[in-house]
């Protein structure tokens, strides 16, 4: 571009024009960069998974049962849940469901007496006293190992006792890191050892089957209903495995709640921590509301 002469007068009409054209481009331009941030910076809600115990996070969480390991990716704290009101709720029909996990390496740790218990006494008493109608979905590891524990909640009335395989192990891989199986007559036997485990102990037969991690194949569902168990993993995901705050995972239930009876938990001890905690926050508030709790049968 040739710089004008000293001396030469503008056309400040052009002048004018371009700068206004320079304005529309900049604000068009600007426009677009604070959308893109703005896109950018909005939270993931509700976005949790169901990170169920590994071999490894259950070693750390053995090596200190007052300090578990690090919970799972949370969803921010976007906004304050609310107890769900009846003109929103789906259903007031809730049923609370605690997987009570066990894999050969939890079983080791508990018997060189570095975990105490592998579930939460004072979230049992706290469904029993105020008869909390809930379903436990057992290993058939956990039931051998807690046996006592299982015939009290089945002869409650209250509670439910389902099945979660034998001993934890996935039928799909990758799932969280879970050993797994993988041929027909494996996953047969890890559905028919659980439930004769439970089936021992209470006298009753698990007509329901939560696959560990949630992980499976569409072949896994045939296999289970030609073994008389229905499929439930699907609900509203708790969140609570390894969570160390009870409100982050009472804020869940509570949002879940209106969308999904079925809320996905754990039976507490150092793998779900907070649970025991989170379920005495939101059952008020849930009762209040007008919800009740029922057993999977």
């Amino acid at each position: 571009m040739v710089p004008a002469p000293v001396g030469t007068i503008f056309n400040i009409g052009s002048l004018s024009s371009a700068a206004k054209n320079f304005q529309k481009i900049m604000t068009n331009k600007m426009s677009i960069v604070l959308a893109t941030l703005l896109l950018a910076t909005l939270p993931a809600i509700g976005c949790r998974r169901y990170a169920p115990t590994t071999d490894q996070q259950e070693q750390q969480a053995g090596a200190n049962t007052t300090s578990p390991s690090p919970a799972p990716v949370q969803a921010p704290p976007a906004a304050q849940a609310r107890t769900p009101s009846a003109s929103t709720a789906v259903s007031k029909t809730l049923y609370l469901t605690f997987d009570a996990d066990m894999t050969p390496g939890m079983l080791r740790r508990e018997k060189d007496h570095k975990v105490a218990l592998w579930y939460s006494p004072g979230l049992v008493d706290y469904l029993l006293e105020n008869r909390i109608h809930a379903t436990v979905f057992s290993t058939g590891m956990f039931a051998e190992d807690y046996p006592e524990l299982i015939t009290r909640l089945a002869s409650s009335g209250l509670i439910s006792i389902q099945n979660h395989t034998y001993d934890h192990a996935a039928f799909s891989a990758p799932c969280y890191g879970l050993a797994t199986v993988v041929t027909d007559q494996e996953k047969n036997e890890e559905m028919s050892k659980a439930t004769d485990a439970i089936r021992r102990l209470t006298g009753q037969t698990p007509t329901y089957l939560r696959h560990p991690g949630l992980c499976h194949k569409p072949h896994d569902v045939d296999l289970a209903e030609q073994m008389g168990l229905k499929i439930s993993d699907v609900g509203t995901i708790s969140g609570d495995a390894f969570a160390k705050n009870p409100q982050l995972v009472a804020d869940t239930i509570l949002r879940g709640a209106a969308h999904n009876p079925i809320i996905i938990l754990h039976l507490g001890g150092p793998n779900a921590p907070a649970t025991e905690v989170a379920i005495k926050m939101v059952v008020p508030k849930l009762q209040a509301a007008g919800y009740t709790f029922a057993q999977m049968q």
